[in-house]
Parts: structure tokens; sequence; C-alpha cells
């Protein structure tokens, strides 16, 4: 369940595949560790007790507006990093392949999406309906928190290298387009999280 949940595309797999689409497999690996922390600690929440803040819509919506804030800044980012001029390919690279950049950018980008408690909730509800589990206790989350976790990172692994080793078969010019492409993804994503915290506000 771990790993499927990781599939669908959002800003911390849009990171990973730059990374990887620039040579940078370490770094785009980092990424997904540092998502999977995040992820992992809001899962422990959700079992082990639901801060009453983190389910309030006007925090979810301050956590949208902060995770757009981040995206616009990595989308500023990889389109003027992929622009021609050598000084802005080299500016950008060196921060690509820093992986203490890379740690921060998959937590940070993790930490401003609370709404990941509800996945592990849903998890857990169709081990428990289903009679996989039949009594639900504190070793049982544990297990399925790791086991969760253990899937996310699975699948960051796969990408991260998927893309890796995909990298060696495409130009340098076309590597570059597509980290603009990538670039432009994001700030759509950012835009997205824009219009969900405003509606949020104006549904008060």
């Amino acid at each position: 369940m771990g790993f499927f949940a990781a599939i669908p595309v959002g800003a911390s797999q849009l990171e990973i595949a730059k990374r990887a689409l620039n040579g940078y497999f370490y770094s785009a690996l980092m990424i997904g560790v540092g998502s999977t922390i995040s992820d992992g600690m809001y899962g422990a929440i959700a079992f082990f007790g639901i801060a009453p803040f983190l389910k309030d819509p006007v925090v979810i919506a301050i956590f949208r507006l902060i995770n757009s804030i981040i995206l616009i800044v990595l989308g500023i980012w990889a389109i003027y990093g992929s622009n021609s001029k050598k000084n802005n390919i080299i500016l950008s690279q060196e921060l690509l392949k820093k992986k203490s950049v890379a740690f921060i950018t998959g937590l940070s980008l993790a930490l401003t999406n609370p709404m990941i408690m509800i996945w592990w909730l849903i998890g857990l509800h169709f081990f428990i309906s289903t009679g996989i589990i039949e009594q639900i206790n504190s070793y049982y989350k544990i297990i399925f928190l790791l086991a969760g976790v253990t899937g996310i990172v699975s699948y960051q692994l796969v990408l991260s290298l998927s893309v890796y080793k995909t990298k060696k078969f495409i130009p340098d010019y076309k590597v570059k387009k597509l980290t603009k492409i990538l670039g432009y993804v994001l700030l759509g994503l950012a835009v997205y999280f824009i219009y969900l915290a405003y509606d949020t506000f104006n549904n008060l």
C-alpha cells in the first residue's frame, strides 16, 4: 500500500525526477528519504493521537500556502537553472547535487502535506474491515507504519534509479528542456494549492 500510494505524481516525485535526470542519483534518493520521514511522522500522529490543530481547515489551508511558496521557489529555480547561460547552469547544478539540500527539500515538501494522515487511516481501516487484522493494538499499528514507510521509500528508490538510468540515453539539451518543463509543472502545482487554500478561506 505504501509503494502504490507513493506513485501519484506530486512535488516530491518531480524533485526526484529533476535530480535524477541531471545525474544526481544520491540527491534524488535523499529527496525520497526526507519525504518518507515526514510521511512516517504523520502516520505516527494519525495512529497514536491526531493533534486537533492538524484537523483545522484553516491550518490545512496555511500548510497549502506554505507548500505553494516552496513549489514556486523550486519551479523558478528549475527554470532558471535550465537557462543556457553557463553561470546559471553551474549554480543550479551545484544546488541540485547537494544531498543536504535535497533532504531538506523532501522533508519540507512532505511536512506541508498533513493530509497524508488520511491515507494512513484509510489504509489501516482497510486491513481491519477486511479481517486481515481482527484486533488493532499498538503492535499492529507500529508494524503497519513500518511496512507502509518501507513501501514508500522503496518506490522512491525505484523512481530515482529508473530515471537516473534513463538519463544515459537522453542528450543534455533534452535534459535541460525536461528540467524546464518540470519547473513549470511545479509552478502549476503551486497555483493549484493556492486555489485550494483560497477556496478553504472563502468557505469559512
